[in-house]
């Protein structure tokens, strides 16, 4: 049975910064105090910050990776001025945030296993689902998440006991396996013949890892479940300017609402990697 929960209200709010700690080469992980958003936001969604500086008109997109009680917690990687910017902000500093945005991912508690799989800075959105996979405790868990090296690896501290496995894999070998998320997975899938149970696999990080994944499910199991979180660019983040449109069977869907969770069997891969 399909667990797929209405979209919750957005709201506009004030959130004060109770963390933003450097975690890595440039990352960090930022924590708002706000109470309205945290306890409506669901696995996958996100919110819409606004960056206190008059020159940054738009606001910024950042998933939510996981909340409790009143608390936000947010990993991002500086990339540009807004992110730059956002990491100068301290404890007790106000920001104007909209939220929660998006659908959420869906969970199949039907499903013998669910394996989650994050490359990067992009497998922030899994922690809050492999939380509420594990209250659940309907499937085997396993969480896979890729990083450059061991430097980049920042989620540790919050994975704790989330997952009945957790595997931790670099592209230089420095900590955990070897290798990519992807090519991890694999192995796995063949090795412990996944492909004969009911499984439900999860995906956040670089496109490129998206569309292997999707490549090796088209071709070993086509029926496999396999919901992903698509990141675009983003303006509105409400719909209204279409400018995160993403092609799939359906026609064009926008990533700020009818995303960021896909089922990549929907997605025409070919055309989205054309406009890439």
């Amino acid at each position: 049975m399909c667990e797929k929960k209405d979209k919750t209200t957005m709201v506009q709010t004030k959130a004060h910064i109770a963390q933003n700690d450097k975690v890595g080469p440039g990352l960090y992980h930022l924590v708002c105090d706000c109470a309205v958003i945290a306890q409506r936001v669901l696995p996958g969604q996100f919110v819409h910050l606004r960056i206190p500086d008059d020159a940054l008109l738009m606001r910024r997109p950042l998933s939510v990776s996981f909340a409790e009680e009143h608390l936000l917690h947010i990993f991002y990687k500086v990339v540009g001025k807004g992110s730059k910017l956002m990491s100068t902000l301290h404890k007790g500093d106000s920001v104007d945030v909209v939220g929660p945005l998006g659908n959420s991912f869906v969970l199949d508690y039907s499903c013998e296993c669910a394996i989650l799989l994050g490359g990067g800075i992009g497998a922030a959105p899994l922690i809050g689902l492999a939380k509420s996979t594990a209250q659940k405790k309907s499937a085997f868990v396993t969480l896979i998440i890729g990083a450059q090296d061991a430097q980049h690896h920042i989620f540790q501290p919050v994975i704790g006991e989330l997952s009945d496995a957790v595997i931790l894999a670099t592209d230089d070998g420095s900590l955990g396996v070897r290798g990519l998320v992807s090519d991890v997975f694999f192995e796995m899938w063949k090795t412990r013949r996944l492909k004969t149970k009911k499984c439900a696999v999860y995906a956040c990080g670089p496109r490129g890892m998206l569309a292997a994944l999707h490549a090796f499910f088209e071709k070993e199991s086509p029926d496999a479940v396999f919901w992903m979180s698509l990141e675009e660019k983003m303006a509105c983040g409400v719909g209204a300017c279409q400018g995160c449109v993403v092609p799939t069977v359906d026609g064009y869907r926008r990533v700020c609402v009818e995303g960021p969770i896909f089922d990549s069997r929907h997605i025409l891969w070919g055309e989205l990697n054309n406009n890439v």
